[in-house]
């Protein structure tokens, strides 16, 4: 910000002037006088001028980059300068904290950069995790919905040859992500979309509503580019291969003879489980063996994860999907129950044949989840018999382990360290990592109702337990899913020297197994 005058030749006329200070607070880094100060001098010897109050005012104006402006009649809160030769303030933009242990985030690299806009956390420099900047984007007016609120955050993290890398995550907890490019108009077919350089199909060649390909197409992959084509089967002159599955769907035959039996006509007599009066309708030949040689048959059923961990950490919002799947044979089923399930029924079946069903089901767990196991469970019953099957998902608290240059360990050092979600059971983990230094220091961590360990083995199936130190350690979750939980922790100051340094690993060859055992 320059000086400059406002209502140049009048009584009121007015001048701003920057309020960027330096050290001494009476000097800009642009002008060598700050005239507000210079202006407003000490009242018991002289009185203030009322121009020198309204350039103060002015210049305080000026000086806030953020305020209300407008073009003609329309507001709006943006980045302004009263000064009519210098409207902008044509600078780099940061959010965030300024320092970080006394350090500046900003440096003259950032600065030159191409950047425009910089955003940082503000958190507290101790006794908080700082790997991680998140912003979170709330909608609605339900409350409980937006402490899952989707997010994107910028994570400090380590790649899978353990470099240390800036992850960038798109996060929504509790609903779809969509990634949609579209053209102005409505019949513009809009811009591809691209992940990882593949380019996937614009709009109007994905919606059969807007011109584009109808249904029952399959993604195909040429070139760096998806397209929608037809599903072409190569006959590669046999099918199939011993001991696994190759399902046929259709109207299928063979040498003209349908592998599904039907007909109208009522069956005079009663052979096992195939009633007198009863008829067919599509029903495959082996199930209809299987009717004649087996009798009847009870209901089953089953139930298991649909792409869903069975342990999540304490303190998490989870969301459950299952698979569940229901098979009517001899007789008509009753409702099925879903148990901590929605849908919590399915209606009974009653067709004339064998009949399976399946679906997706949303699990109910309390949220955030404790340390408690929740059942889903469904049962199937004909009147006659009924079988069941179970799923369930646990609230665990994790595992944490790896390499510090510290000799002891904190709450805020966790989120330097692995973690596993997984709850008692013995773990093989490959403790391998590039650039670390002989002196640093190991650490296995994991929850104080398993108790201790019986035995520490190299890859070897030496017994290392006696390079390790153990005691009982209380600590909250780094990111403020739990607090004041007791651990067990084992470390050790000669893994690093003896294994990963040192003579017993010398090809450096990215791996070093560890067994943990209960």
């Amino acid at each position: 910000m320059g000086t400059y005058s406002k209502y140049i030749g009048t009584d009121y006329e007015t001048i701003s002037s920057s309020l960027l200070l330096v050290n001494s607070g009476t000097q800009s880094y642009e002008f060598t006088n700050n005239i507000v100060y210079t202006d407003l001098i000490d009242n018991t010897t002289k009185l203030v001028y009322p121009k020198s109050i309204r350039n103060t005012i002015l210049s305080v104006y000026d000086t806030m980059p953020f305020k209300e402006t407008s073009v003609g009649n329309s507001k709006y809160i943006g980045i302004d300068n009263g000064d009519p030769n210098n409207t902008d303030l044509k600078r780099k933009i940061y959010l965030g904290k300024r320092y970080f242990s006394g350090n500046e985030i900003m440096n003259s690299t950032l600065l030159t950069s191409n950047t425009d806009l910089f955003i940082y956390n503000t958190r507290k420099d101790t006794g908080l995790p700082q790997n991680k900047t998140s912003i979170v984007f709330l909608a609605g007016t339900n409350a409980i919905l937006n402490q899952s609120a989707p997010k994107i955050q910028s994570e400090n993290a380590y790649d899978k040859n353990g470099n240390e890398v800036l992850a960038l995550n798109i996060i929504n907890q509790s609903g779809d992500i969509s990634v949609i490019s579209k053209g102005p108009n409505s019949g513009d077919s809009g811009a591809t979309v691209s992940i990882n350089n593949i380019v996937f199909p614009v709009v109007q060649d994905s919606d059969p509503s807007l011109g584009g390909l109808s249904d029952d197409k399959v993604l195909l992959y040429e070139n760096g580019l998806l397209t929608w084509s037809d599903l072409v089967v190569n006959d590669p002159g046999y099918y199939g291969a011993t001991g696994t599955n190759l399902p046929i769907y259709g109207n299928t035959k063979v040498n003209g003879y349908p592998l599904e039996f039907t007909d109208t006509r009522y069956c005079p007599i009663e052979i096992s489980d195939i009633n007198l009066g009863d008829t067919f309708n599509n029903v495959s030949i082996s199930n209809i063996l299987e009717r004649i040689i087996y009798g009847y048959l009870t209901p089953i059923c089953s139930l298991s994860l649909y792409d869903t961990d069975r342990y999540f950490e304490i303190g998490t919002y989870p969301t459950i999907k299952l698979n569940y799947s229901i098979t009517k044979r001899s007789n008509n089923t009753l409702p099925t129950a879903l148990t901590n399930m929605i849908p919590n029924s399915y209606p009974a079946i009653t067709t004339t044949s064998n009949s399976f069903v399946s679906g997706i089901a949303n699990g109910f767990v309390i949220t955030p989840i404790e340390k408690n196991t929740t059942v889903f469970t469904i049962k199937v019953s004909d009147g006659i018999s009924s079988s069941s099957a179970t799923s369930s998902v646990s609230g665990v608290y994790p595992y944490f382990y790896g390499f510090t240059s510290s000799n002891s360990i904190t709450t805020y050092g966790l989120s330097n360290l692995n973690k596993i979600i997984n709850t008692k059971e013995s773990s093989t983990i490959d403790i391998y990592k590039a650039g670390v230094s002989a002196t640093d220091t190991f650490y296995f961590i994991y929850d104080y109702d398993y108790g201790y360990l019986n035995s520490i083995k190299d890859q070897n199936n030496n017994n290392i337990t006696t390079y390790f130190s153990s005691s009982i350690i209380t600590l909250s979750s780094p990111t403020g899913l739990w607090a004041s939980k007791q651990f067990i922790l084992y470390k050790s100051t000669l893994i690093a020297s003896s294994y990963i340094t040192g003579y017993a690993y010398p090809n450096n060859q990215g791996t070093m197994i560890f067994n943990f055992n209960f």
